[in-house]
């Protein structure tokens, strides 16, 4: 039960970028409802290292509640997937 909270922790961690997107709200709107300037954002984002609070803010803030699930495991399948070498990522697809 904690490792399954955990791993869904690291979900919305590895995955703060499709949540957002997939909410429909802008990254700007997201930090600045935060009180955080745009270099803070994106550092914390491309570092992972958002505390818990701010992850649930996050999630407080794009309105994601009703259809969380379905998005975290969507995006833990995707993760393994990529992990397990099953995919490639779009980073690495856009070069072929």
């Amino acid at each position: 039960m904690i490792r399954e909270s955990v791993e869904r922790v690291r979900a919305v961690q590895n995955n703060i970028d499709a949540l957002i997107k997939r909410s429909g709200y802008k990254v700007s709107h997201v930090y600045s409802q935060l009180g955080m300037d745009r270099n803070t954002f994106y550092h914390k984002r491309k570092n992972g290292t958002f505390t818990l609070d701010q992850m649930t803010q996050i999630l407080d803030i794009i309105h994601i509640e009703d259809i969380e699930d379905e998005i975290l495991l969507e995006l833990s399948l995707e993760d393994e997937k990529e992990s397990n070498g099953e995919v490639i990522s779009w980073s690495d697809a856009r070069w072929l």
